[in-house]
């Protein structure tokens, strides 16, 4: 796999989560769903600029253009273990995906994490 398949992978990802924490927090209801509501909608809020910058960092750093491939997951577990998943995942990819070296990239990388960190902190925590 090539560095740009592994970076749209690695935006895939993301879309990925996108879709599914808008659709849990449209159907959030019973108990605990305030909370399962309001972390799903700030993780939607902030990865969606989050992807785009680091989207338009890597075409600005290589001047490419981006066929980030459409990609499901089994919902079984629910929003929370696919973010656990995907932030596994994020590690997983994110040198192959991005030069260590390439530090502006990364360190929006770092703060994707972080978003998804603090969703799965929300989501496991309150109630």
């Amino acid at each position: 796999m090539t560095q740009q398949q592994s970076f749209e992978l690695l935006m895939a990802t993301m879309w990925l989560a996108r879709d599914r924490a808008h659709k849990q927090h449209l159907r959030s209801k019973g108990p605990g769903s305030l909370a399962e509501h309001m972390a799903t909608g700030e993780f939607y809020d902030a990865i969606v600029p989050a992807s785009d910058s680091l989207a338009e960092g890597f075409i600005g750093l290589y001047d490419v253009d981006l066929d980030i491939p459409e990609i499901s997951a089994d919902m079984d577990g629910g929003i929370l273990e696919l973010l656990v998943s995907q932030r596994q995942y994020i590690r997983d990819i994110r040198y192959k995906a991005v030069p260590r070296d390439e530090s502006p990239l990364q360190n929006l990388i770092d703060e994707i994490e972080m978003i998804y960190l603090t969703a799965i902190f929300k989501l496991r925590r309150l109630r």
